[in-house]
Protein backbone atom coordinates (compact mmCIF):
# COMPACT_ATOMS: atom_id res chain seq x y z
CA UNK A 1 0.00 0.00 0.00
CA UNK A 2 1.27 3.05 -0.95
CA UNK A 3 -0.48 5.92 -0.10
CA UNK A 4 -3.64 5.65 2.43
CA UNK A 5 -6.75 5.45 0.43
CA UNK A 6 -9.53 8.60 1.19
CA UNK A 7 -11.66 6.75 3.48
CA UNK A 8 -9.03 6.22 6.03
CA UNK A 9 -7.39 9.82 5.60
CA UNK A 10 -10.79 10.95 6.62
CA UNK A 11 -11.15 8.77 9.21
CA UNK A 12 -7.46 9.44 10.88
CA UNK A 13 -8.10 13.54 10.22
CA UNK A 14 -11.42 12.87 12.49
CA UNK A 15 -9.00 11.17 15.66
CA UNK A 16 -6.60 13.70 15.26
CA UNK A 17 -8.54 17.18 14.42
CA UNK A 18 -5.85 17.81 11.96
CA UNK A 19 -5.30 17.54 8.01
CA UNK A 20 -2.66 14.62 7.04
CA UNK A 21 -1.06 17.22 5.30
CA UNK A 22 0.57 18.07 8.87
CA UNK A 23 1.78 15.00 9.08
CA UNK A 24 4.63 12.91 7.57
CA UNK A 25 3.16 9.33 7.24
CA UNK A 26 4.42 5.98 7.55
CA UNK A 27 2.60 3.20 5.89
CA UNK A 28 3.58 -0.44 7.66
CA UNK A 29 3.36 -3.90 8.39
CA UNK A 30 0.06 -4.76 6.71
CA UNK A 31 -1.52 -8.14 7.47
CA UNK A 32 -0.50 -11.13 6.35
CA UNK A 33 -2.35 -14.03 4.48
CA UNK A 34 -3.05 -16.56 6.60
CA UNK A 35 -2.88 -14.37 10.13
CA UNK A 36 -6.55 -14.93 10.23
CA UNK A 37 -8.15 -11.12 10.07
CA UNK A 38 -11.53 -10.64 8.30
CA UNK A 39 -10.39 -7.65 6.59
CA UNK A 40 -7.22 -5.32 5.62
CA UNK A 41 -4.99 -4.66 8.96
CA UNK A 42 -2.10 -2.39 8.32
CA UNK A 43 0.27 0.02 10.67
CA UNK A 44 -0.24 4.20 10.42
CA UNK A 45 2.32 6.57 12.39
CA UNK A 46 1.86 10.22 11.99
CA UNK A 47 4.72 12.29 12.89
CA UNK A 48 3.59 16.34 13.29
CA UNK A 49 5.96 18.44 11.15
CA UNK A 50 5.84 21.16 13.34
CA UNK A 51 5.65 19.60 17.24
CA UNK A 52 7.17 15.97 16.81
CA UNK A 53 4.60 14.68 18.18
CA UNK A 54 3.91 10.80 17.07
CA UNK A 55 0.65 8.90 16.45
CA UNK A 56 0.62 5.28 16.37
CA UNK A 57 -2.27 2.96 15.00
CA UNK A 58 -3.56 0.13 13.96
CA UNK A 59 -6.33 0.15 10.91
CA UNK A 60 -8.74 -2.56 10.63
CA UNK A 61 -10.67 -2.26 6.86
CA UNK A 62 -13.39 -4.31 5.32
CA UNK A 63 -12.59 -6.95 2.87
CA UNK A 64 -14.38 -6.48 -0.99
CA UNK A 65 -15.33 -10.29 -1.13
CA UNK A 66 -17.05 -11.40 -4.70
CA UNK A 67 -18.56 -14.24 -2.65
CA UNK A 68 -22.50 -12.81 -1.14
CA UNK A 69 -22.46 -14.80 1.55
CA UNK A 70 -18.69 -13.96 2.42
CA UNK A 71 -19.57 -9.98 2.33
CA UNK A 72 -22.61 -10.32 4.57
CA UNK A 73 -20.50 -12.58 6.63
CA UNK A 74 -17.49 -9.93 7.13
CA UNK A 75 -20.36 -6.74 7.02
CA UNK A 76 -22.02 -7.73 10.17
CA UNK A 77 -18.26 -9.17 11.57
CA UNK A 78 -17.04 -5.40 11.89
CA UNK A 79 -20.27 -4.45 12.94
CA UNK A 80 -19.85 -6.33 15.34
CA UNK A 81 -16.54 -5.80 16.67
CA UNK A 82 -17.45 -1.58 16.47
CA UNK A 83 -20.16 -2.11 18.51
CA UNK A 84 -18.02 -3.63 21.38
CA UNK A 85 -15.71 -1.38 21.24
CA UNK A 86 -17.89 1.84 20.98
CA UNK A 87 -20.69 1.02 22.96
CA UNK A 88 -20.26 -2.10 24.97
CA UNK A 89 -16.98 -2.01 26.07
CA UNK A 90 -18.16 1.84 27.62
CA UNK A 91 -20.77 0.39 29.61
CA UNK A 92 -18.53 -2.01 30.77
CA UNK A 93 -16.59 0.93 32.31
CA UNK A 94 -19.09 2.56 33.33
CA UNK A 95 -20.59 -0.47 35.71
CA UNK A 96 -16.46 -0.84 37.10
CA UNK A 97 -16.45 2.64 38.24
CA UNK A 98 -20.37 2.15 39.65
CA UNK A 99 -18.67 -0.84 41.86
CA UNK A 100 -15.21 0.18 42.34
CA UNK A 101 -14.37 -2.36 40.62
CA UNK A 102 -10.53 -2.90 38.99
CA UNK A 103 -10.67 -1.87 35.35
CA UNK A 104 -9.90 -5.06 32.88
CA UNK A 105 -7.32 -3.73 30.53
CA UNK A 106 -6.81 -6.57 28.49
CA UNK A 107 -8.16 -5.45 25.49
CA UNK A 108 -7.12 -2.78 22.70
CA UNK A 109 -7.77 0.86 23.01
CA UNK A 110 -10.37 2.05 20.60
CA UNK A 111 -9.87 5.48 18.81
CA UNK A 112 -12.94 5.80 16.52
CA UNK A 113 -14.38 4.21 13.30
CA UNK A 114 -15.97 5.23 10.03
CA UNK A 115 -20.04 5.95 9.86
CA UNK A 116 -20.62 2.58 7.68
CA UNK A 117 -18.75 0.57 9.83
CA UNK A 118 -16.73 -1.04 7.44
CA UNK A 119 -13.19 0.52 9.04
CA UNK A 120 -12.04 1.38 12.31
CA UNK A 121 -8.54 2.18 14.51
CA UNK A 122 -6.83 0.99 17.45
CA UNK A 123 -4.04 1.65 19.10
CA UNK A 124 -0.59 -0.75 17.66
CA UNK A 125 -0.28 -2.92 20.72
CA UNK A 126 3.47 -4.33 18.58
CA UNK A 127 4.86 -1.03 19.86
CA UNK A 128 4.37 -1.84 23.95
CA UNK A 129 5.85 -5.12 22.93
CA UNK A 130 2.67 -7.41 22.27
CA UNK A 131 3.21 -9.69 19.64
CA UNK A 132 1.18 -13.11 18.49
CA UNK A 133 2.11 -16.66 19.67
CA UNK A 134 3.82 -18.63 16.43
CA UNK A 135 0.73 -20.46 15.74
CA UNK A 136 1.95 -23.87 14.69
CA UNK A 137 3.56 -24.44 18.21
CA UNK A 138 1.04 -25.32 20.90
CA UNK A 139 0.78 -22.53 23.98
CA UNK A 140 2.37 -24.01 26.82
CA UNK A 141 1.48 -23.83 30.82
CA UNK A 142 2.12 -20.30 31.37
CA UNK A 143 0.29 -18.89 28.60
CA UNK A 144 -2.56 -21.39 29.07
CA UNK A 145 -3.02 -20.01 33.24
CA UNK A 146 -2.89 -16.09 32.20
CA UNK A 147 -5.38 -16.68 29.22
CA UNK A 148 -8.18 -18.81 31.25
CA UNK A 149 -7.21 -16.13 34.35
CA UNK A 150 -8.03 -13.09 31.71
CA UNK A 151 -11.29 -15.42 30.37
CA UNK A 152 -12.56 -15.31 34.01
CA UNK A 153 -11.90 -11.62 33.89
CA UNK A 154 -13.77 -10.82 31.03
CA UNK A 155 -16.64 -13.17 31.67
CA UNK A 156 -17.39 -11.72 34.88
CA UNK A 157 -17.88 -8.28 33.27
CA UNK A 158 -20.08 -10.00 30.85
CA UNK A 159 -22.54 -12.09 33.57
CA UNK A 160 -22.25 -8.88 36.11
CA UNK A 161 -23.29 -6.69 32.72
CA UNK A 162 -26.16 -9.45 32.51
CA UNK A 163 -27.47 -9.31 36.09
CA UNK A 164 -27.50 -5.19 36.66
CA UNK A 165 -28.11 -4.02 33.02
CA UNK A 166 -30.63 -6.99 31.76
CA UNK A 167 -32.01 -4.24 29.14
CA UNK A 168 -28.73 -3.28 27.64
CA UNK A 169 -27.43 -6.83 27.37
CA UNK A 170 -30.38 -7.45 25.54
CA UNK A 171 -29.77 -4.65 23.51
CA UNK A 172 -26.32 -6.11 23.00
CA UNK A 173 -27.45 -9.80 22.41
CA UNK A 174 -29.98 -8.30 19.91
CA UNK A 175 -26.73 -6.83 17.96
CA UNK A 176 -24.70 -9.69 18.12
CA UNK A 177 -27.60 -12.63 16.92
CA UNK A 178 -26.22 -12.72 13.43
CA UNK A 179 -22.86 -13.42 14.21
CA UNK A 180 -21.62 -16.61 12.96
CA UNK A 181 -25.29 -18.15 12.21
CA UNK A 182 -25.15 -16.17 9.45
CA UNK A 183 -24.21 -18.92 6.84
CA UNK A 184 -26.55 -21.64 6.70
CA UNK A 185 -26.18 -22.95 10.33
CA UNK A 186 -29.58 -21.87 11.69
CA UNK A 187 -31.61 -25.06 10.32
CA UNK A 188 -29.75 -28.70 10.62
CA UNK A 189 -29.69 -29.83 6.88
CA UNK A 190 -27.39 -26.13 6.47
CA UNK A 191 -25.86 -26.80 9.72
CA UNK A 192 -24.56 -30.53 8.48
CA UNK A 193 -23.88 -29.38 5.23
CA UNK A 194 -21.94 -26.53 6.36
CA UNK A 195 -19.74 -27.98 8.63
CA UNK A 196 -19.07 -30.71 6.36
CA UNK A 197 -17.65 -28.31 3.88
CA UNK A 198 -14.93 -27.04 6.18
CA UNK A 199 -14.49 -30.71 7.46
CA UNK A 200 -13.87 -31.65 3.62
CA UNK A 201 -13.25 -35.26 1.95
CA UNK A 202 -10.26 -36.37 3.57
CA UNK A 203 -10.59 -40.32 4.15
CA UNK A 204 -8.51 -40.11 7.07
CA UNK A 205 -10.09 -37.19 8.57
CA UNK A 206 -13.34 -38.55 8.23
CA UNK A 207 -12.81 -42.08 9.48
CA UNK A 208 -11.04 -40.10 12.93
CA UNK A 209 -13.85 -38.16 13.51
CA UNK A 210 -16.46 -40.58 12.73
CA UNK A 211 -20.14 -40.27 14.15
CA UNK A 212 -18.47 -37.34 16.86
CA UNK A 213 -20.12 -34.46 14.48
CA UNK A 214 -23.92 -36.10 14.27
CA UNK A 215 -25.01 -34.37 17.55
CA UNK A 216 -22.62 -31.21 17.01
CA UNK A 217 -25.75 -28.51 16.31
CA UNK A 218 -26.96 -29.03 19.67
CA UNK A 219 -23.78 -28.09 21.29
CA UNK A 220 -23.02 -25.11 18.95
CA UNK A 221 -25.62 -22.76 20.31
CA UNK A 222 -26.34 -22.33 23.72
CA UNK A 223 -29.70 -23.42 25.63
CA UNK A 224 -28.84 -22.80 29.56
CA UNK A 225 -29.91 -20.29 32.53
CA UNK A 226 -26.36 -19.01 31.97
CA UNK A 227 -25.89 -17.02 29.14
CA UNK A 228 -23.62 -13.83 28.28
CA UNK A 229 -21.55 -12.53 25.65
CA UNK A 230 -18.78 -14.06 24.56
CA UNK A 231 -15.68 -13.07 22.87
CA UNK A 232 -16.26 -15.86 20.31
CA UNK A 233 -13.24 -16.10 17.77
CA UNK A 234 -10.55 -17.48 20.71
CA UNK A 235 -7.63 -19.15 18.19
CA UNK A 236 -4.08 -17.69 19.28
CA UNK A 237 -4.04 -15.49 16.80
CA UNK A 238 -6.39 -13.39 18.28
CA UNK A 239 -4.54 -13.35 21.68
CA UNK A 240 -0.99 -11.30 22.17
CA UNK A 241 1.39 -11.58 24.45
CA UNK A 242 4.30 -9.79 26.30
CA UNK A 243 7.37 -11.23 27.46
CA UNK A 244 9.72 -10.43 30.44
CA UNK A 245 13.48 -10.58 29.56
CA UNK A 246 13.62 -14.44 30.18
CA UNK A 247 11.26 -14.90 27.47
CA UNK A 248 8.31 -15.86 30.03
CA UNK A 249 5.23 -14.64 29.31
CA UNK A 250 3.91 -11.80 31.53
CA UNK A 251 1.16 -9.74 29.94
CA UNK A 252 -1.67 -10.41 27.65
CA UNK A 253 -4.50 -8.10 25.31
CA UNK A 254 -7.58 -10.07 23.55
CA UNK A 255 -8.04 -8.45 20.38
CA UNK A 256 -10.89 -9.19 17.34
CA UNK A 257 -14.49 -9.26 18.77
CA UNK A 258 -15.67 -9.80 15.43
CA UNK A 259 -17.70 -12.78 15.69
CA UNK A 260 -18.76 -11.97 19.52
CA UNK A 261 -22.51 -13.55 20.50
CA UNK A 262 -24.39 -14.76 22.95
CA UNK A 263 -23.49 -18.28 24.96
CA UNK A 264 -21.76 -20.34 27.60
CA UNK A 265 -18.11 -19.51 29.24
CA UNK A 266 -17.09 -23.46 27.05
CA UNK A 267 -17.56 -21.75 23.82
CA UNK A 268 -14.66 -19.70 24.65
CA UNK A 269 -12.76 -21.69 26.51
CA UNK A 270 -13.08 -24.91 24.86
CA UNK A 271 -12.22 -23.26 21.65
CA UNK A 272 -9.02 -21.55 22.86
CA UNK A 273 -7.70 -24.79 24.72
CA UNK A 274 -8.54 -27.51 22.10
CA UNK A 275 -7.16 -25.17 19.18
CA UNK A 276 -3.40 -24.59 21.14
CA UNK A 277 -3.06 -27.07 24.02
CA UNK A 278 -0.82 -29.76 23.34
CA UNK A 279 -1.71 -33.60 24.56
CA UNK A 280 0.23 -33.11 27.41
CA UNK A 281 -2.02 -30.20 28.80
CA UNK A 282 -5.07 -31.36 27.47
CA UNK A 283 -4.40 -33.82 30.64
CA UNK A 284 -4.62 -30.79 32.80
CA UNK A 285 -8.18 -29.42 31.58
CA UNK A 286 -9.29 -29.76 35.54
CA UNK A 287 -6.57 -27.41 36.72
CA UNK A 288 -7.21 -25.34 33.92
CA UNK A 289 -10.81 -24.91 34.89
CA UNK A 290 -9.85 -24.04 38.57
CA UNK A 291 -7.60 -20.97 37.08
CA UNK A 292 -10.94 -19.68 35.22
CA UNK A 293 -13.43 -20.34 37.92
CA UNK A 294 -11.08 -18.53 40.81
CA UNK A 295 -10.32 -15.55 38.59
CA UNK A 296 -14.09 -15.44 37.78
CA UNK A 297 -15.25 -15.73 41.72
CA UNK A 298 -12.82 -12.92 42.69
CA UNK A 299 -14.03 -10.82 40.23
CA UNK A 300 -17.54 -10.80 40.70
CA UNK A 301 -16.62 -10.49 44.12
CA UNK A 302 -15.74 -7.05 43.11
CA UNK A 303 -19.12 -6.25 41.98
CA UNK A 304 -21.16 -8.01 44.86
CA UNK A 305 -21.77 -10.91 42.84
CA UNK A 306 -21.16 -14.33 44.24
CA UNK A 307 -20.30 -16.93 41.68
CA UNK A 308 -22.21 -19.72 43.63
CA UNK A 309 -25.17 -17.78 42.32
CA UNK A 310 -23.79 -16.37 38.84
CA UNK A 311 -22.03 -19.61 37.51
CA UNK A 312 -21.24 -22.10 39.97
CA UNK A 313 -18.31 -24.86 39.44
CA UNK A 314 -20.33 -27.63 38.78
CA UNK A 315 -22.34 -25.70 35.68
CA UNK A 316 -18.98 -25.24 34.55
CA UNK A 317 -17.80 -28.93 34.71
CA UNK A 318 -21.78 -29.81 33.22
CA UNK A 319 -21.52 -27.35 30.50
CA UNK A 320 -17.60 -28.47 29.35
CA UNK A 321 -19.39 -32.12 28.88
CA UNK A 322 -22.22 -30.59 26.89
CA UNK A 323 -20.28 -27.69 24.63
CA UNK A 324 -16.95 -28.49 24.54
CA UNK A 325 -17.58 -30.21 21.47
CA UNK A 326 -17.97 -26.51 19.98
CA UNK A 327 -14.49 -26.11 20.92
CA UNK A 328 -13.48 -29.63 19.09
CA UNK A 329 -14.88 -28.99 16.02
CA UNK A 330 -13.45 -25.24 15.77
CA UNK A 331 -9.90 -27.11 16.20
CA UNK A 332 -10.40 -29.42 13.76
CA UNK A 333 -10.58 -25.81 11.56
CA UNK A 334 -8.09 -24.11 13.01
CA UNK A 335 -5.40 -27.05 13.40
CA UNK A 336 -5.85 -26.90 9.62
CA UNK A 337 -5.54 -22.96 9.08
CA UNK A 338 -2.48 -23.11 11.95
CA UNK A 339 -0.59 -26.05 9.05
CA UNK A 340 -0.91 -24.65 6.66
CA UNK A 341 2.37 -22.19 5.02
CA UNK A 342 0.53 -18.43 4.74
CA UNK A 343 0.57 -18.20 1.36
CA UNK A 344 -1.83 -21.40 1.05
CA UNK A 345 -4.29 -19.82 3.76
CA UNK A 346 -7.60 -19.51 1.98
CA UNK A 347 -8.48 -16.00 0.62
CA UNK A 348 -12.58 -15.32 1.85
CA UNK A 349 -11.89 -12.40 -1.12
CA UNK A 350 -12.56 -15.56 -3.70
CA UNK A 351 -15.89 -16.85 -5.19
CA UNK A 352 -17.21 -19.00 -2.23
CA UNK A 353 -16.70 -22.52 -4.21
CA UNK A 354 -12.90 -21.42 -4.79
CA UNK A 355 -12.57 -20.61 -1.12
CA UNK A 356 -14.48 -24.33 0.18
CA UNK A 357 -12.40 -26.31 -2.63
CA UNK A 358 -9.50 -24.89 -1.21
CA UNK A 359 -10.19 -25.42 2.62
CA UNK A 360 -12.18 -28.47 2.10
CA UNK A 361 -9.75 -30.54 0.17
CA UNK A 362 -7.25 -32.85 1.47
CA UNK A 363 -3.82 -31.84 0.39
CA UNK A 364 -3.80 -30.23 3.59
CA UNK A 365 -4.33 -33.09 5.87
CA UNK A 366 -0.70 -33.79 7.10
CA UNK A 367 -0.08 -36.90 9.63
CA UNK A 368 0.81 -33.94 12.42
CA UNK A 369 -2.68 -32.59 11.83
CA UNK A 370 -4.19 -36.12 12.24
CA UNK A 371 -2.30 -36.41 14.96
CA UNK A 372 -3.47 -33.41 16.82
CA UNK A 373 -7.12 -34.42 16.00
CA UNK A 374 -6.93 -37.80 17.41
CA UNK A 375 -5.07 -36.63 20.90
CA UNK A 376 -8.38 -34.21 20.88
CA UNK A 377 -10.60 -37.55 20.38
CA UNK A 378 -8.78 -39.41 22.46
CA UNK A 379 -8.97 -36.68 25.20
CA UNK A 380 -12.62 -36.58 24.38
CA UNK A 381 -13.14 -39.93 24.98
CA UNK A 382 -11.13 -40.82 27.89
CA UNK A 383 -12.99 -37.92 29.91
CA UNK A 384 -16.44 -39.33 28.76
CA UNK A 385 -17.25 -35.75 26.56
CA UNK A 386 -18.39 -37.72 23.37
Amino acid sequence: MEQLPEDVQQLLEKIVEKKLDEFSVNIHDPNRKGSGHLGEFFFVSLKDKSSEMKHDFAVKRNLACESNKFQKMIDHCFKHEIYFYNSLLPAYRQMEQKYSAEKFDKLSTFYGADDTHSMFVLNNLKLSGFKTHEKRIPLDKAHYELIFETYGRLHALSFAFRHFNPEEYAAAKDVFKNGIELSAFMTSAGFAEETSKWIGNSPELNNLIGDLLENLRESYFYNGHYELLVHGDCWSNNIMFSYDETNRVKDIRLIDFQICRTGTPVFDLSYCFYSGASKALLSQLNYFLDVYHDSLSRSLEQFGLSSDVIYPMSVLKEEWKKYCKFGFFSATIIWKIKMLPDEEAPDLTMPEDKVMEKFGGDQFITEEYLVKIQDLIDHLKENNFV
